[in-house]
């Protein structure tokens, strides 16, 4: 009876693993914001559908999750490399180390200092560094007081890295790192999105494929697996690789196309399970999904591949994705060619700099934008509206048309820009039809910035105002106007001035050499609320604006510095009384801003104060009749 209860359990497991690795996958979500929680909906789920003891295995494998190991080890052996930073491990634990020096992989260091744990920059579009990190599991930033060199690294990669730095020009160095490492330099610093997403090295097996197609399968499946377990060594099993050779394992197998395809999600989420939200997790299984499911269907495929680069990389190239196959297939052939011609005379630059020049032009077909927008409610309405057998061209059709004229984004708004310590606040009329953007933020948080503004679909700033030239206000000024084809940009004190519909009014009449209290203060109104920028303005300045404007009475205040003592006094809070005070600032503990007294002070008042470093982007989007604000962690308040 007990054998039979045993075959039943098992039996459950291979008619239902695809939807067990499912299951799975929603509960690493879900344990995300409550870990028991999670496990008993899942539970639950599983038990009302089965009715069997395959419940207490089902149990059992989602506490795997909770598993800590703990750290081990006194020494730290270089782990990953890259161009401005490398990562350290030690025992199961990884540690971030920024710098510009030069590391070799597996070297064994031992490190003195500070360890500080790495949090999650908060914003509705932006590149999430903690994120990465924890999906790396890397769990600190190394500030280090000493490092020192005790041992050197014994790998393959170790021994070709070395190499590549030691024997090769400077320019063949730069193609052979980027190409076979993924370490690239300012050169060749490019976002393809085959070099981003790691599909060059599984397309190096696509081609190795081709190559043996000649041998008899079983030969050839032999012949693969032991060449796609050595590249997973010499890599160190990195997520990408080693899911694709589980799938390479499970397809070796009787089991049926779905069984197999749940067997290897499920082992991949066990081996990566903070891989739930990373491209190279979801394209490849999502691609297989598409293959399996809608086989006959390539415009499922299609619009799988579309939607997913406009969440993941804010843009939609539909040229680079409907050639996506032989992109795939050359990027592979480009590393073929690289460990062809790396102990040999022979050189490939004329095949490199081909396929640089045909990513180049493919950039040209980007239509900036993400999806994840208001406009995305009318989008699934339209869609639905379709007859049933043109629904999936018309989704096609709508979602291209969408994001080429920024209907996903169609609302107007006053956006204050998570840039960490720094400030950067963005003005944008419906549709995009004016955009103005104040202030910059720091040069290390280029792509944060960049991230949010192409994910709204902008292509142009039609006006860049730099309150003062603190590295915090302007640091990415030549960025944005190179790339953003900025028509117009303010650098010095304008009394009043109307930019494409809106009216700015400068209030700040201080010019000398103190750059805070020369700040540019910037005041307007938007749809029905008065905004007030005050920079990094401190309270000689805040006195001289209420001498000359007694009666100034304000909505919104972006507070002045950052929150600093230096600004915020009582009577400037006295005369203009906000509803809404902004902090625009990073951590405390570095920084210390926004100052106690003065967030005691904005209480005292009764002012509510929102801060970016806690509540990321800060958005007021004129919704009809109202302003609708809403922050990055799902803070909303109608205005």
């Amino acid at each position: 009876m007990r054998r039979l209860k045993i075959g039943s359990v098992f039996k459950t497991f291979e008619h239902h693993i695809f939807l067990l690795a499912c299951l799975f996958y929603l509960f690493l979500w879900m344990m995300r914001f409550n870990y028991w929680y999670a496990l008993i909906l899942c539970a639950i789920y599983w038990f009302i559908r089965f009715h069997d003891s395959s419940i207490i295995l089902v149990i059992l494998l989602f506490l795997i999750p909770a598993i800590k190991i703990p750290i081990e080890g006194t020494s730290y052996r270089v782990q990953d490399v890259h161009q401005n930073y490398i990562v350290f491990k030690k025992g199961s634990a990884r540690f971030l180390y920024y710098t510009n020096e030069m590391f070799y992989y597996d070297d064994i260091y031992l490190i003195e200092g500070d360890f500080q744990p790495i949090t999650s920059s908060k914003g509705f579009f932006s590149f999430d560094f903690g994120a990465y990190c924890r999906e790396e599991k890397i769990d600190y930033e190394i500030l280090p007081r000493r490092i020192t060199f005790i041992k050197e690294g014994k790998s393959l990669r170790h021994y070709v890295q070395r190499y590549l730095y030691h024997h090769l020009t400077e320019k063949d160095r730069e193609i052979y790192l980027r190409l076979l490492f993924g370490i690239k330099s300012d050169a060749f610093a490019d976002d393809s999105f085959f070099n981003v997403s790691g599909f060059r090295i599984t397309g190096f097996l696509v081609i190795l494929e081709r190559i043996f197609s000649r041998i008899k399968r079983q030969k050839r499946d032999c012949i693969l697996l032991i060449i796609h377990c050595f590249i997973a060594l010499f890599y160190h099993f990195p997520l990408l690789i080693t899911q694709s050779l589980i799938y390479r394992i499970v397809k070796m197998s009787q089991l049926s196309s779905i069984n197999r395809l749940g067997w290897s999600i499920l082992l991949s989420l066990l081996l990566f399970p903070e891989s739930i939200n990373r491209i190279s997790f979801i394209y490849p299984f999502g691609l297989r999904i598409c293959t399996l499911f809608y086989h006959d269907k390539p415009i499922v495929r299609y619009l799988f591949l579309m939607i997913t680069q406009s969440i993941f990389f804010h843009y939609i190239n539909p040229i680079e994705l409907l050639l996506f196959q032989p992109f795939y297939q050359l990027s592979g052939l480009l590393i073929f060619l690289a460990w062809s011609t790396l102990l040999t005379p022979f050189s490939f630059h004329i095949f490199f700099d081909m396929m640089d020049k045909i990513y180049n032009f493919i950039h040209f077909f980007r239509i900036p934008g993400s999806i994840i927008g208001f406009g995305l409610i009318i989008y699934l309405f339209l869609v639905l509206l379709f007859p049933k057998e043109k629904r999936l061209k018309g989704a096609l059709c709508l979602l291209l048309g969408f994001q080429f004229f920024g209907l996903f984004h169609p609302l107007g708004e006053v956006s204050f820009i998570n840039v960490g310590q720094g400030d950067s606040i963005l003005l944008r009329a419906p549709f995009n039809t004016c955009n103005i953007l104040i202030d910059t933020g720091k040069p290390n948080k280029e792509k944060v910035l960049d991230t949010y503004l192409s994910s709204l679909g902008i292509k142009k700033i039609h006006t860049l105002i730099v309150t003062h030239q603190d590295d915090d206000h302007s640091g990415n000024k030549d960025f944005v106007v190179k790339k953003y084809q900025v028509e117009n940009v303010i650098e010095e004190h304008r009394e009043s001035q109307i930019l494409h519909g809106f009216q700015l009014y400068d209030l700040n009449p201080i010019q000398n050499e103190d750059e805070n209290e020369s700040s540019i203060v910037n005041y307007f109104q938007f749809h029905g609320m008065r905004y007030l920028l005050m920079a990094d303005a401190n309270e000689n300045t805040e006195r001289e604006i209420i001498k000359q404007y007694p009666n100034l009475e304000v909505d919104v205040l972006k507070i002045g510095h950052h929150g600093s003592k230096t600004s915020s006094s009582d009577y400037f809070l006295q005369h203009v009384h906000p509803r809404l005070g902004i902090f625009s600032c990073g951590n405390y503990g570095i920084y210390h801003h926004p100052n106690p007294e003065v967030v005691k002070r904005y209480k005292q008042y009764r002012i509510d104060t929102l801060s970016t470093y806690e509540e990321g982007d800060i958005r007021v989007l004129s919704l009809f009749y109202y302003n609708l604000l809403i922050t990055s962690t799902f803070r909303i308040a109608v205005i």
